[in-house]
């Protein structure tokens, strides 16, 4: 079931903006919590309440906000620097996570902390937005007239941002 949601995903991709789908996206694990809540017993506080709410009003204001899109044109030189801001916040990531580990260890506190998390869990969505992006970017690229071979290409390196993206969830 997850490969055949991949493959739609990757349908959805070639047909609407990443600035749409993502979110939808998204709002799938809010749909997986009220099921767990419902279906499996799960306990959640109001925090986990609130934050379902607001991933199904983001949802539909964008997909209510949403407007038909022509494509955009897409240079091949811009995407160094598209590497270079995602390598430079994984460096500033972690190297906030260094100085908290040190200070935690200085501090002689063992208990693994809530800041560790949150930074674990911006690496990893800044992952699975790319993994999105770069595979619209294949898509962008054949409607431009590019090879027909940087769309799997595209896959591919998606395919491995959205691999260490849950490597990084579940660190």
């Amino acid at each position: 079931m997850d490969i055949f949601g991949a493959l739609l995903m990757l349908r959805a991709l070639s047909l609407a903006p990443v600035s749409v789908i993502q979110p939808v996206s998204g709002c799938g694990l809010a749909i997986l919590s009220i099921f767990s809540h419902f279906y499996l017993k799960e306990m959640m506080n109001d925090v986990d309440w609130m934050g379902i709410t607001l991933a199904g009003i983001g949802t539909i204001g964008v997909g209510a906000g949403g407007e038909e899109q022509k494509a955009s044109i897409i240079s091949v030189f811009h995407l160094p620097w598209l590497a270079i801001v995602v390598a430079f916040l994984f460096v500033l990531l972690n190297g906030w996570l260094r100085i908290y580990r040190r200070q935690r260890k200085e501090q002689e506190l063992m208990e693994y902390e809530v800041v560790e998390e949150i930074i674990y869990g911006l690496e990893s969505g800044i992952l699975f937005g790319m993994a999105s992006v770069i595979s619209k970017m294949g898509f962008v690229f054949l409607e431009q007239g590019f090879h027909s071979m940087l769309v799997p290409i595209c896959v591919i390196i998606s395919i491995c941002c959205s691999g260490i993206g849950f490597y990084y969830q579940v660190c």
